[in-house]
């Protein structure tokens, strides 16, 4: 799967936050940040709220594990 520069970036963050930098509220943060940019990929509203974004990838039967 190719995925932009910008969203790898944030998982490698979120990763980073997860493990070593004991820092889990920042890699939920940064994984929300993720969905979202995902959503609006895949024809979401910019500046939408984080529920619509979810809603979204629902409805169009995206949905990431």
């Amino acid at each position: 799967m190719d995925v932009p520069k910008n969203v790898n970036d944030l998982y490698e963050e979120a990763r980073r936050c997860a493990g070593a930098a004991s820092a889990p509220t920042a890699a939920v943060l940064l994984c929300r940040k993720i969905l979202m940019h995902i959503a609006v990929e895949k024809g979401a509203k910019a500046g939408d709220t984080f529920i619509s974004y979810i809603d979204h990838l629902s409805g169009e039967g995206v949905h990431p594990a």
